[in-house]
């Protein structure tokens, strides 16, 4: 999303939200966002996981495209994987 927009301007929609992880690195870097999940168990997982997502790099704010070496993410129960993806142990 960041080499897409300015910082900070235009809104995100996420149709199909799942674990809440758009929606997340939304919130962490200041864009506005707009989430869409049909599924109860989805909805459940997303509400719950958002504020912690987005905590994983405090300090990263989307100033550059690139991940400075002091953003690295804070000790969480989420690890990710090569993909990107974040996942529970």
């Amino acid at each position: 999303m960041r080499s897409l927009l300015p910082l900070g301007k235009g809104k995100i929609l996420d149709p199909f939200c799942g674990s809440g992880s758009t929606i997340a690195a939304c919130q962490a870097v200041g864009y506005n966002s707009i989430g869409v999940e049909i599924d109860e168990e989805y909805f459940s997982l997303l509400t719950m996981n958002i504020d912690e997502f987005s905590a994983l790099y405090p300090k990263y704010k989307g100033e550059t495209l690139e991940m400075p070496a002091e953003c690295l993410p804070v000790k969480s129960k989420y690890t990710e994987s090569k993909q990107g993806s974040l996942l529970l142990p």
